[in-house]
């Protein structure tokens, strides 16, 4: 399932020319050059998961509106739905650094719910945990009491995690216990090891863009590996 860039770039377009903005206006609201965003009404090239973001909070605009063609994993950029310590530890002294620390946020997230996700999808929870690349055991520790408690749900109980995982990631894979804010806190300070886990969206259901790895578009259909 990919993003139809055309049908993006109409909606974008006709959301600005609903505020009345000029291409220098939405840039200066959403940080993103005027030239890049006649590309992005064009159709001409992919919006990365970063300018997304920026064009949804300049717009007012959940994530999902700007792309209704794909299935999005919401995570929560909407300015009313980020979490307050989140909103604090991804605060910067610069727009660089800003941009930096969302793309480990961004990163961050999507490892954790791929993780989550497999694990919940898949028939043999234990063996997901096994298989997959933890780098710390305290992590590993985690995902097998998560899997443990997932080998005692009912479908429908599983369809209500995977739900509540993507609709509001990073407050459920808290809940559960797979993350806290001292990891995402470590990580976002540079610290690779605070990931706990190793990622490669590549072979599962996120489809990959080799420049901009973690665009968010995620297919349903397709099974993780």
């Amino acid at each position: 399932m990919n993003v139809d860039l055309h049908a993006l770039g109409n909606r974008v377009k006709d959301a600005r020319l609903a505020l009345e903005l000029s291409f220098r206006g939405l840039a200066k609201k959403s940080g993103i050059s005027a030239s890049q965003l006649m590309r992005i009404e064009a159709g001409t090239v992919e919006c990365s998961v970063s300018n997304l973001v920026r064009l949804c909070l300049a717009i007012g605009l959940p994530v999902g509106a700007l792309v209704e063609d794909a299935t999005l994993l919401n995570i929560g950029f909407n300015q009313a739905h980020i979490p307050d310590e989140v909103g604090k530890l991804l605060a910067a002294p610069s727009k660089k650094a800003a941009t930096q620390r969302l793309r480990r946020y961004e990163e961050f997230l999507f490892a954790h719910f791929h993780a989550a996700r497999r694990v919940v999808t898949d028939s043999t929870p234990f063996g997901v945990v096994r298989d997959s690349g933890f780098t710390r055991d305290d992590t590993k520790v985690r995902y097998m009491v998560f899997a443990s408690m997932v080998e005692g749900f009912t479908n429908v109980e599983r369809v209500a995690t995977l739900s509540s995982l993507q609709n509001s990631p990073y407050a459920k894979l808290k809940s559960l216990a797979l993350i806290s804010t001292a990891m995402l806190a470590d990580f976002l300070n540079g610290d690779d090891s605070a990931l706990g886990i190793q990622f490669n969206p590549t072979p599962a259901a996120i489809k990959p863009n080799p420049r901009k790895p973690f665009l968010l578009v995620i297919d349903p259909d397709r099974k993780p590996s």
